[in-house]
């Protein structure tokens, strides 16, 4: 009898990719949990706040899907595809509740609805995600120096592994869109190599639409905008006011985390770093970890309640598309 072979090296090294994620969450869940527990009173002060509070912090969370929700409807109009507002906002919300329980798991499933649903090809959605990534880097490199520079004007204060950290993102973007990668890479019989001609290929299309490439830096600035007065506000409710340009030079370091993370929404990576960042403009890192902790949780329990009824909402919808 003929027995499928489930031992290939794509199901190798995807096992292997898991375990490391799985293994990862659970070194930051210990790491988090001992950091807690050592810093509790410090914590106690979550416990602390309103049902105003929290309408904020919701608000904020909303605002943030909102976002996008644009982003995700502007590249849609980019294949032709009509998507509502409603839909989109849906689609970001299930994307951020899976991010929340698998790492990078959200973008699967978005995928698989724009799919099934709208018939959006899986190599038109990875464009969407890889071009608006770079976009964020961007917006996040050239941002970050801006910030640093004004710290060091207004201040007197510079620091250079921040310095270092936003130069080689900003060279890179700056060498990926300025060389013609496209000319090197020239169409392959290996699909891997395919993918990445044409996923340049669209990036070199995309820019010519100035209109479009505007509104998508505008969202990615207002996603850093949202996530800073989300973190501005944790800071007021808990310690008092804090300045605006250290809490949007941490939340660009912690959308970075989201991007490149290991853990299921970066669980531990983003306190870690934005407490060290923070720590490293003279700020109490201490306090930037409490009211990073304080987002995390308003965030999720917001996500899982809208996340929850959004899958509901596209298995439904898939259902009838089916018959």
């Amino acid at each position: 009898m003929a027995h499928s072979n489930t031992n290939t090296p794509a199901i190798k090294k995807l096992n292997k990719t898991n375990v490391i994620f799985f293994i990862s969450t659970l070194i930051a869940l210990l790491v988090v949990s001992i950091y807690i527990f050592k810093n509790l009173a410090s914590f106690r002060k979550i416990l602390t706040i309103s049902t105003f509070n929290i309408t904020v912090f919701v608000i904020f969370q909303i605002g943030l899907l909102i976002v996008n929700t644009f982003v995700l409807i502007i590249y849609l109009n980019i294949f032709n595809k009509r998507l509502f507002f409603f839909d989109s906002f849906g689609l970001n919300a299930v994307n951020t509740f899976f991010n929340n329980i698998l790492v990078k798991g959200g973008p699967f499933i978005k995928g698989y609805f724009l799919k099934k649903i709208h018939n959006l090809s899986y190599s038109d959605f990875i464009f969407t995600i890889a071009s608006f990534t770079l976009i964020e880097f961007m917006v996040a490199g050239y941002v970050g120096l801006l910030l640093l520079l004004f710290i060091y004007f207004t201040r007197g204060y510079f620091n250079i592994y921040i310095f270092l950290f936003f130069s080689i993102i900003s060279l890179g973007c700056f060498i990926f869109i300025k060389l013609p990668f496209h000319n090197f890479l020239k169409k392959s019989d290996s699909r891997i190599k395919q993918k990445i001609f044409n996923l340049l290929l669209s990036w070199k299309s995309i820019t010519k639409n100035r209109s479009v490439i505007d509104k998508l830096f505008l969202l990615a600035l207002l996603n850093f905008i949202i996530f800073a007065m989300r973190l501005q506000y944790g800071f007021h409710i808990l310690y008092g006011n804090a300045n605006f340009v250290d809490c949007l030079l941490i939340s660009i370091i912690g959308t970075i985390a989201n991007l490149l993370t290991i853990t299921p929404a970066a669980l531990g990576v983003r306190e870690f770093l934005i407490g060290a960042t923070y720590g490293l403009v003279k700020g109490n890192a201490l306090n930037a970890v409490v009211v990073t902790v304080l987002d995390r949780v308003v965030s999720t329990i917001t996500i899982f309640i809208l996340g929850g009824v959004f899958i509901f909402y596209f298995l439904n919808k898939m259902r009838k598309t089916k018959s």
